[in-house]
């Protein structure tokens, strides 16, 4: 009968794919548990390593690191980049003693000046203005100014009185302050019959330091150069830091007064000299005094 062989026949297809089927499913199975789920495998442990510490002989801010962390690196490989506002200041404290010292050379080179023949027959001259003291928030910056009218040897005092027109040796400004006022004092020497020209030049030195725009930029970055290494030497040694509090006693300075100085010569501006100038430079509460011959 042909109708059962061809039965028989389907049945064994059906069982033969039924198990193909399983078969399959199986293996998925198998592949899914020995990959898709299966997890990192973690140890726990400890490695021995050697820390080195890294410190540097300035004290300074970090601007870039060069390496990453568990980087190999080898000796003399730069690390960091680091910016320390110590290093600048004496830097420039030896740019100013370099010029001091090539002024100094120069004058060597002339001669003796007739100025310093005539000393002993000049005229002492000193004029002398009403200002704020220590604990005001403005003697940092009037302090500066007054290093521009006259506390270096590039001030405007020396340039125009000294070296354009010859009418003294040496011309000085000054800040003398104290808890809670000052004064600003000029000091020269000159003969009897300059004395009248030196006083109107200072004068007009002072009334030009009013005008914002007499300033230049070489001018604003000599100053504040000069102001940093000034700085910079009162950290130089332990008696000039004795020196600084000392003075912090005694004048009742403000916390924080290094970094005033600090912060107020690395923000110069010729608006701010001419400010200073024009709130304290005062012409009207001028006294002038002289002596001798």
């Amino acid at each position: 009968n042909p109708m059962p062989e061809a039965k028989k026949q389907r049945q064994k297809v059906l069982t033969i794919t039924l198990v193909i089927i399983s078969l399959a499913i199986a293996l998925l199975a198998l592949i899914g548990f020995l990959f898709i789920n299966r997890h990192t495998e973690q140890l726990e442990g400890q490695a021995e390593a050697t820390a080195v510490r890294i410190s540097g002989k300035l004290p300074g801010r970090v601007v870039k690191i060069y390496v990453e962390e568990g980087q190999a690196v080898n000796k003399g490989d730069t690390l960091v980049h680091i910016h320390s506002s110590l290093v600048d200041a004496r830097l420039y404290q030896a740019e100013a003693m370099q010029q001091a010292a090539a002024a100094q050379n120069s004058k060597i080179d002339q001669g003796t000046r007739i100025q310093v023949i005539q000393s002993a027959y000049e005229l002492g001259v000193k004029l002398m203005i009403p200002a704020i003291g220590r604990n005001h928030p403005d003697y940092v910056p009037l302090r500066i100014a007054t290093v521009a009218l006259g506390g270096y040897f590039g001030s405007r005092l020396m340039l125009n009185i000294r070296e354009e027109k010859g009418l003294t040796y040496g011309i000085t400004a000054s800040l003398i302050g104290y808890r809670h006022s000052g004064f600003i004092s000029i000091s020269s020497q000159t003969d009897p019959s300059t004395a009248d020209l030196l006083i109107s030049e200072t004068i007009a030195e002072i009334e030009r330091m009013k005008n914002p725009d007499s300033y230049t930029a070489d001018e604003v970055n000599r100053i504040s150069r000069f102001v940093l290494s000034e700085l910079a030497g009162v950290l130089d040694t332990p008696f000039s830091r004795m020196d600084f509090l000392q003075t912090q006693v005694t004048a009742s300075t403000p916390a924080g007064y290094f970094a005033m100085q600090d912060n107020a010569a690395r923000q110069l501006t010729s608006e701010m000299l001419a400010s200073m100038a024009e709130k304290y430079f005062d012409t009207d509460r001028l006294f002038i005094a002289t002596a001798g011959k």
